[in-house]
C-alpha cells in the first residue's frame, strides 16, 4: 500500500490496487504453537500470552484526488503520510524504536501533529504489545495521546492481509464516526499507559494511523485523513 501510494504521488501510476490475502495453514499453526505463542488473542491485556490466526483478503483502490473526482468516485480517505523502517534485529521480536520512527516519519510526511486514532498491530504477545505501546507513548504526550485499539482479538491475525484490514477498518471508523473496540482485553496491563477501549466509542475520526510489524523488524505506519 505504501508502494502504491508512492507510485500515485510520482505519477508513475494513475490507479493502483494494493492489499493482501492470507489463509490459515496447518504448518503455520504448528510453527506458532511450537513457539508457545498460539493462544486466545487478548491484545494489551495483563495476562496476554499469544496470537490467534485469522483469514482475510483486503484491497484498497488508490488514485489521486483529482482523478477520483474526475471519474466521479466517492473519495473515502486520503493517504497523507507513510513511514517505513527496517531494524533487522530479530526474526520475531518487535523493537519499539523502529515503530516509533515509523510513526514519526508518517506524521512528518503528512505534516500532521495530531492523531485521533491508532489501529495497533496488537498481536497479543507479551513483546509486541509492550514494545508497540512504548513506541506510541514515546511519540505522544499523555494529553495528546490518541485512542489505540487492535482488531485481532475479534478477527484474529491474518498475517499478510493484516495491514490492509487495519486500514480498511480505519476508513470505516472515519465514515461511521466510531472507533472499534479492543476485544479480549479484560484487565489492561498497568505498564501500558494508553487509552484502549473495550466497547465502541462514538467520535469524529479525522486522522488515524495504521501500524504493522513483520519478521526481521519491518515496520510500517500509514497515516490516513478523512475525506470529510
Amino acid at each position: 500500500i505504501a508502494l502504491a501510494s508512492d507510485l500515485i504521488r510520482t505519477n508513475e501510476s494513475r490507479v493502483a490496487l494494493a492489499g493482501g490475502a492470507d489463509e490459515i495453514t496447518e504448518c503455520v499453526v504448528d510453527a506458532f504453537d511450537a513457539c508457545r505463542i498460539y493462544s486466545r488473542c487478548r491484545p494489551f491485556d495483563v495476562d496476554r500470552n499469544g496470537i490467534a490466526l485469522g483469514e482475510a483478503a483486503c484491497f484498497l483502490m488508490l488514485m489521486s484526488g483529482s482523478l477520483a473526482r474526475k471519474l466521479g468516485y466517492n473519495v473515502l480517505a486520503y493517504i497523507d503520510g507513510v513511514g517505513l523502517t527496517s531494524d533487522a534485529k530479530s526474526s520475531v521480536a518487535v523493537d519499539s524504536d523502529g515503530v516509533r520512527r515509523a510513526i514519526l516519519m508518517s506524521m512528518e510526511d503528512a505534516r500532521c501533529k495530531a492523531v485521533d486514532f491508532i489501529c495497533a498491530h496488537g498481536t497479543g504477545t507479551q513483546n509486541n504489545d509492550a514494545m508497540e505501546a512504548e513506541a506510541i507513548e514515546a511519540v505522544f504526550s499523555p494529553s495528546e495521546s490518541p485512542i489505540v485499539s487492535s482488531y485481532k482479538g475479534s478477527l484474529g491475525h491474518p498475517q499478510g492481509a493484516s495491514g490492509a484490514v487495519g486500514l480498511a477498518l480505519l476508513v470505516s471508523s472515519m465514515i461511521e464516526n466510531r472507533v472499534f473496540p479492543n476485544v479480549g482485553m479484560k484487565h489492561q496491563d498497568e505498564s501500558i499507559h494508553l487509552s484502549i477501549p473495550t466497547t465502541p466509542v462514538n467520535m469524529n475520526v479525522k486522522t488515524a494511523i495504521g501500524l504493522s510489524s513483520g519478521s526481521w523488524g519491518a515496520n510500517a505506519a500509514i497515516l490516513l485523513r478523512s475525506a470529510k
